[in-house]
């Protein structure tokens, strides 16, 4: 079939890249090995959800809703081994289906955590990978996040973002100050928060992936005006994945996670990739720009069950 239409050329064009997008996540998110990582106390203890639980019951942990934020064409699916885990009988999931009201799984306070796994994507998903940008899925989870503030009585939020999860969690805090204010820590984990390296930038979300694109820029811009008045605590990991083991890193070095995710000097900015990189599955916290940094070898789909993201959530959420 050939479509002499450039619209229609387009379309199909964004809508294999989604495709194609949501294979290798899938594919290599189940093949790739799980790589070793060194044995901590601390890491074991965090495996364990009753560990959670008696953290939250002592008071040791941030009082506030813990929200894990999917990346492109994904879902709850993506983030409920982790959610659950460190939830118990305290996760809820809220999402949007038809119109712009978000539904969830909240009937009350089940027990002394509140831990959600939201979705800002729609059920129609042929609609939002032509039309979808991630301005609207910012604004999206800004409503989700002002009902989860609404239903828990609390005034804070603590978001855990994957992927473009994280480019949209930044939207969302720097468009306001309100929004800012709402949040009290970011962790953003593999998250290509100054673009992807491909990008076929046609339309929607694919356009704002691109380096350098119009959204990334104004994004950066009011970050960095919120940021200056009242600064955040703001956690960042990046994953490395190398096909031949010697091969040197460098910026443009990819978690292997297809050809729209993220590069370690994306993953983490502002050139702290280097010093990450040199200390790699060791956390470093307070730096220049992030209070939590850390590179780990580790493929894209496996950052979400990886044991130093677990270590990077419970720095998110731990009392100082």
């Amino acid at each position: 079939m050939i479509f002499r239409n450039p619209l229609h050329q387009k379309i199909w064009l964004t809508l294999g890249c989604f495709i194609i997008g949501s294979i290798c996540s899938c594919l290599w998110g189940k093949d790739s090995p799980v790589h070793p990582t060194p044995k901590k106390p601390l890491q074991k203890q965090l495996q364990n959800p009753d560990f959670w639980n008696q953290a939250a019951k002592e008071k040791t942990l941030r009082p506030y809703p813990i929200i894990f934020v999917h990346g492109i064409a994904s879902g709850f699916e993506k983030w409920r081994p982790t959610a659950q885990r460190i939830g118990g009988n305290s996760y809820y999931e809220m999402r949007f289906y038809d119109g712009e009201i978000p539904f969830h799984t909240y009937y009350g306070q089940t027990g002394v955590l509140s831990v959600w796994n939201v979705s800002y994507y729609s059920t129609d998903m042929l609609n939002e990978s032509l039309f979808g940008d991630l301005t609207r899925y910012a604004k999206r989870l800004e409503d989700m996040v002002d009902r989860i503030l609404e239903l828990t009585g609390q005034p804070k939020v603590i978001l855990i973002a994957h992927s473009m999860g994280g480019l949209v969690s930044r939207r969302y805090m720097s468009m306001s100050n309100s929004n800012w204010n709402k949040v009290d820590t970011l962790l953003t984990v593999g998250s290509p928060l100054m673009g992807v390296l491909a990008s076929p930038g046609v339309i929607g979300q694919f356009t704002d992936l691109q380096q350098n694109s119009a959204l990334i820029q104004e994004t950066e811009k009011d970050w960095a005006q919120h940021n200056s008045k009242a600064p955040t605590r703001w956690g960042v990991i990046g994953g490395i994945m190398r096909a031949i083991p010697t091969r040197r890193i460098d910026a443009n070095t990819t978690d292997w996670g297809g050809p729209t995710f993220s590069a370690i000097g994306s993953a983490i900015p502002y050139g702290e990739w280097q010093a990450a990189v040199e200390t790699l599955g060791i956390p470093t916290t307070n730096t220049t720009h992030f209070g939590y940094r850390i590179a780990v070898e580790a493929q894209h789909e496996e950052l979400l069950t990886d044991p130093h993201t677990l270590d990077a959530i419970y720095w998110a959420v731990a009392k100082d």
